[in-house]
């Protein structure tokens, strides 16, 4: 009687993962001039959704927001309605079920609905929106059904698992502020470049929490200078 090989094993494996029920018919399984000859089927099925492995956050147009996309997961033999968990961390990478369960929910960053699952393999989007500024956000996506079945998050650059899904919220402030020809009623300052910002606005103030008199500035270069300060 004939055996089913090493690579059958693997294609019905295989066909397990891409197809979530295969009907697998073999036969005959003994020698070419045998004269009897045998059949079997096997059919096999299993539950499961399976991970998002794409995600990706990018800034939006607007301050505090940040497009998020995806591809829909697939699922098989799942109880609806099934719904999305997304998290969000602030604090460090998202890499793994045990970082997505200490992350926060979405809903504690911002009152951004979140979007129903699709059929599968569709392409998914949703625009976070009020996102305090200048916070490098860290985003991940799980899928669950009705009852206690959900998928993994997982976050693994060498397989290109979610490599992009961080991005920063908003323009940061500039960084390597240097103030010199500094008089008793004007100075100037300059500073290092923040990516995607197109204006600059230099500030003094005779307080320390800038709730005094304030000079102000606007540049599209990197340096300013204020006039008009006086002495306190």
């Amino acid at each position: 009687m004939g055996k089913l090989g090493r690579a059958n094993i693997r294609t019905l494996i295989k066909g397990l993962l891409l197809a979530g029920t295969l009907l697998l018919r073999q036969g005959p399984l003994c020698p070419l001039h045998a004269a009897p000859t045998e059949q079997f089927s096997l059919s096999m099925s299993i539950r499961g959704i399976t991970p998002v492995r794409d995600l990706t956050a990018v800034r939006g147009a607007s301050a505090g927001s940040v497009l998020l996309t995806w591809t829909e997961p697939a699922y098989y033999d799942a109880a609806a309605p099934l719904s999305y968990i997304i998290r969000v961390s602030t604090m460090g990478q998202i890499s793994n079920n045990t970082d997505f369960n200490a992350a926060k929910d979405l809903s504690q960053f911002s009152a951004t609905p979140v979007p129903a699952p699709g059929a599968g393999g569709g392409a998914a989007a949703l625009l976070v929106e009020n996102l305090p500024a200048a916070s490098t956000y860290y985003f991940a996506i799980r899928e669950r059904d009705s009852g206690a079945l959900q998928n993994d998050w997982v976050r693994s650059v060498p397989d290109g698992w979610n490599v992009n899904n961080f991005v920063v919220a908003g323009l940061q402030a500039p960084t390597g502020l240097m103030v010199y020809n500094v008089f008793s009623s004007s100075m100037s300052a300059s500073w290092d470049a923040v990516d995607s910002a197109t204006l600059y606005t230099l500030e003094a103030s005779t307080a320390a929490n800038f709730t005094g008199t304030l000079k102000t500035a606007s540049t599209v270069n990197l340096f300013s200078a204020l006039t008009g300060l006086s002495a306190n």
